[in-house]
């Protein structure tokens, strides 16, 4: 009995394993967040990666479980998560590309191309390059938005130009929406493009967030409309309206 317990006591004290804190690895770049839980004794796992506007730089650890400052034995695993950049990115240059390279580019940045491409006869860009797009270059907007653009038919008009306003019939929009909660007030703009294609600023103050901001009787051509709305010029919602006939 008593070799049993001498026996018992010496595997526990050779397995004893000491009590150390998880530190606080919140900003640091993964390579480093491991180097230091090494020096600690711990082992890193990956739990989750998201995209992340505090921590923007790709690889930077976000949040750890369990928490730092908590005691756990040597030896064990501490889960993070794990930035994948920002939610919001710069709107690249594509005036001069073509509408396969632009799709690409807005691809490589988590964009899309809008599908209301509009066309303009242009004596710098030659024809089926892009002249223009909305939002411009290093606009800062949401990542999974879209961009629109504008392409060059050389030196001719089109043969239908975008802007005709022949057949287009007068309407009357409004639009309701509400600024999202935040800190100070905000810049608020409204850009409006109807079936003429040209954008036009209906709207742009400084609002205070949560104020409810609504618009009536917008004069547009067409009956359908495209708003955008920006806060601090960084474009937040695209919405598409029916109007009423004048």
């Amino acid at each position: 009995m008593a070799i049993a317990t001498i026996a018992a006591f010496v595997y526990l004290q050779i397995n004893k394993k000491d009590r150390v804190i998880v530190p606080n690895l919140v900003g640091m770049p993964l390579t480093e967040a491991r180097t230091v839980a090494q020096q600690t004794n711990l082992q890193i796992a990956v739990e989750d990666e998201e995209y992340n506007d505090e921590y923007p730089e790709p690889q930077t650890v976000i949040r750890v479980s369990p928490a730092p400052g908590t005691p756990v034995y040597e030896g064990s695993e501490v889960r993070v998560v794990i930035s994948l950049g920002s939610t919001r990115v710069d709107v690249p240059d594509l005036r001069g590309l073509t509408i396969a390279e632009a799709r690409r580019q807005l691809d490589a940045v988590g964009l899309r191309l809008g599908s209301q491409v509009q066309y303009r006869s242009s004596s710098r860009y030659e024809k089926g390059q892009i002249i223009d797009s909305s939002p411009g270059p290093r606009e800062r907007v949401r990542r999974g938005g879209t961009v629109e653009v504008v392409v060059s038919t050389g030196d001719r008009p089109p043969d239908q130009p975008v802007g005709s306003t022949e057949e287009l019939t007068p309407y009357y929009f409004s639009l309701s929406f509400r600024i999202p909660p935040g800190d100070g007030k905000v810049l608020v703009r409204v850009e409006m493009v109807d079936e003429e294609g040209v954008p036009k600023v209906v709207f742009e103050e400084e609002r205070d967030p949560g104020d409810e901001i609504s618009l009536e009787r917008i004069e547009g051509l067409g009956e359908k409309a495209t708003f955008r709305i920006y806060y601090n010029d960084v474009l937040d919602a695209e919405i598409t309206r029916r109007g009423e006939p004048q």
